[in-house]
């Protein structure tokens, strides 16, 4: 405290009590007085472009997620709990969500036994299950009524699909709403 009073930078005075420290170059320690650059820090954004998303892109955002989420209700086989499915959904990040559209053919076909079903797709969501591994079981493409087979290549995940007609009819029908492109294999 000696050297800070010596060198005028504090001042000490008793009260009856207390003892009150004042800071005499509080201006100059803070840069107060120094000059403003019109040269940014590196610190400092570079441009003042706005950078908290305009109407028109969340509603953009929010159009192609109600698209994926779609696509995703489309095919998952458990038709339940679609309000509280769609708004899991709409708060996943956009990585998880083109995880989810490019695993979710997949998953849906994968059997690890016969009589397998599906976790509701709320339990999906929840538990990240777009991040399983599928391995080491036959994957069976469900298909109750002997419906035709289509074949296709989807070019989300670049791999060959194989879906019931009415499976198919029903991507098809997300595909158009929402961009996605395949091509039909004979």
């Amino acid at each position: 405290m000696g050297k800070l009073e010596s060198s005028n930078e504090v001042t000490r005075s008793l009260t009856g009590k207390y003892q009150l420290v004042s800071l005499c170059k509080w201006g100059e320690l803070q840069g107060v007085n120094s000059k403003v650059t019109a040269k940014p820090t590196d610190n400092q954004q570079k441009n003042n472009s706005k950078v908290t998303p305009t109407k028109e892109e969340k509603k953009l955002k929010k159009e192609r997620r109600e698209k994926d989420f779609n696509f995703f209700w489309s095919l998952y086989p458990n038709k339940v709990s679609k309000s509280k499915c769609f708004e899991k959904f709409v708060k996943l990040n956009q990585n998880d969500v083109d995880l989810i559209m490019s695993t979710i053919s997949n998953y849906v076909s994968f059997k690890p036994f016969k009589d397998y079903t599906h976790p509701n797709p709320l339990t999906y969501l929840n538990q990240k299950r777009w991040e399983d591994e599928i391995k080491g079981s036959k994957i069976e493409t469900p298909n109750p009524d002997n419906e035709k087979i289509i074949t296709f290549y989807s070019n989300i995940d670049r791999t060959k699909k194989k879906l019931p007609e009415s499976k198919f009819l029903a991507l098809q029908k997300a595909m158009k709403d929402g961009g996605y492109i395949y091509t039909i294999v004979d």
